[in-house]
């Protein structure tokens, strides 16, 4: 078995590099081939896959393509930063684009309860549909982002592949056990366009 980083990165449709969404999986898969039963290309079509039918009509529309870069976390002789498989898959939301830094947060834990220490938790960042963004999310909202979670859970569990909590700072991995979603938005501005334009008048 071989602990993969899986780095998931919406594509916006101003193809800038900044403005991708970007999050980090980690499976542990359970064949030795990068293709195949059990193996990494299986886990990036089970993450796009879940993508695509838990939440085409909850992302913001502005998002329209994702690319899974793979990266070996266990093979020797694996140059840093050069990820041994590639794939990439078309994603098109059927909902409005809306503000890039506003985002739905699904929660995950290497224990039964979100009680564990920092290292044995993570996030995933969902970036939202535009005509969505009341006050808090509801419970549809929360349920979507769940059920995306689960989806993750049996990415190839047939074929002896699971989801990690990966700690880069002890070099540890840990099943993930739980998930959570509350009905909060999480919002950074970094997240948000560049701006193009700016527009000045005079008031004196």
């Amino acid at each position: 078995m071989a602990i993969h980083r899986y780095q998931v990165a919406l594509q916006h449709t101003s193809l800038l590099p900044r403005d991708q969404s970007i999050n980090v999986l980690y499976f542990d898969t359970g064949g030795v081939n990068l293709i195949g039963a059990g193996s990494p290309e299986q886990a990036c079509d089970g993450i796009a896959g879940a993508y695509e039918s838990k939440l085409k009509t909850m992302i913001n529309g502005a998002y329209a393509g994702i690319v899974i870069k793979v990266y070996n976390m266990t093979a020797p002789g694996v140059p840093a930063g050069a990820p041994v498989l590639t794939k990439t898959y078309g994603f098109g939301p059927v909902s409005i684009d809306g503000p890039c830094e506003i985002a739905l947060c699904l929660s995950y834990s290497a224990d039964d309860n979100s009680a564990g220490t920092k290292r044995r938790r993570g996030r995933v960042y969902l970036p939202w549909k535009g005509n969505d963004l009341r006050m808090r999310p509801t419970t549809l909202h929360v349920a979507a982002v769940l059920d995306f979670g689960e989806e993750l859970a049996k990415i190839g569990t047939a074929d002896g592949t699971t989801w990690k909590m990966h700690s880069p700072t002890n070099n540890s991995s840990h099943t993930i056990e739980s998930i959570s979603c509350d009905n909060e938005w999480d919002t950074q501005r970094r997240r948000g366009l560049r701006a193009t334009t700016r527009v000045r008048r005079d008031v004196q």
